[in-house]
């Protein structure tokens, strides 16, 4: 089902926004600090490894610099991500161009929320580690809607790590990459289903803390950011299997990861819609 959007609709919310472009970010882990802490650094690039751009440092619209997870991408809300704190995560708006956040709502307290991802049918998803749970959240209030559900395999709890993200596929799948490991995941129960694993062990066991399919790859392309080498992006194409291909090395390299996370949009345009971003003209195509 096409969706019923217009240019200038298109305008107002993906402004800067090319349709050749994932997001995603960066957190630090000085000596000490884990998982993750200030700063986090946006950047964006093109599906083909080109383009890489460090767009800023992520800091609140009234002055701080902050530690981010849950990164998602809405063509109704734009671009959003949760501030996590010992405390709690608080849903966030966040500026595609300076990387600058407006706080949606009060904050989430005692949840920590490692990934998030809008469905189809445009409603936000986040898992929180802190309670093995997946919970939809309203991007206009920053509240939870309805009950958490337990993330589980059918047979026991999913233990839900702080290496998590959700990524939604073409198909309308909502995928949970946790770790090195692959599952799509019911978000009607909550029920989780093992698909594979990267099996890698040398130089470093992967550990994939972010995820993200596009519309302007291949349908299978999962790209994923890796946190427990030398911080670099990967692809797998999933109908093949679940081994590495290299996108980019040793991203931001002025300070070590701690975690990190990926976003994309995967709800088309309507076909032959064009978006007027603040960077030129782009179209973004509806694959079929």
């Amino acid at each position: 089902m096409e969706l019923a959007i217009t240019t200038s609709l298109l305008t107002a919310t993906l402004a800067g926004i090319t349709s050749a472009q994932i997001y995603g970010f960066k957190s630090n882990a000085p000596a000490g600090v884990q998982p993750s802490s200030a700063p986090a650094v946006l950047f964006s690039f093109n599906e083909n490894g080109s383009g890489f751009t460090s767009i800023g440092t992520i800091s609140l619209v009234t002055g701080g610099q902050i530690d981010a997870d849950g990164l998602a991408l809405s063509l109704n809300h734009g671009l959003m991500a949760f501030w996590v704190t010992a405390n709690g995560s608080t849903l966030m708006n966040l500026n595609s161009s300076t990387a600058v956040g407006t706080t949606v709502g009060s904050m989430l307290g005692g949840r920590d929320v490692r990934g998030a991802a809008f469905d189809m049918s445009d409603r936000m998803w986040a898992v929180d580690a802190a309670s093995n749970e997946l919970i939809r959240i309203d991007p206009l209030t920053g509240n939870i809607i309805g009950g958490p559900l337990s993330v589980h395999t059918g047979t026991g709890a999913l233990d839900i790590s702080n290496g998590a993200d959700l990524a939604l596929h073409a198909s309308g799948a909502m995928y949970l990459v946790m770790d090195h490991s692959f599952y799509t995941i019911d978000v009607a129960i909550g029920l989780a289903t093992l698909l594979g694993s990267d099996s890698t062990v040398s130089p470093h066991v992967n550990f994939l803390p972010g995820a993200a399919f596009s519309m302007n790859a291949p349908a299978d392309r999962l790209f994923a950011y890796e946190a427990n080498g030398s911080d670099d992006l990967f692809y797998y194409d999933l109908n093949v299997g679940f081994n590495p291909n290299t996108l980019l090395v040793n991203i931001i390299s002025s300070f070590n990861s701690g975690r990190g996370d990926l976003a994309w949009l995967m709800i088309p345009a309507p076909a032959g819609s064009t978006l007027l971003g603040l960077a030129g003209v782009a179209l973004l195509r509806r694959r079929r």
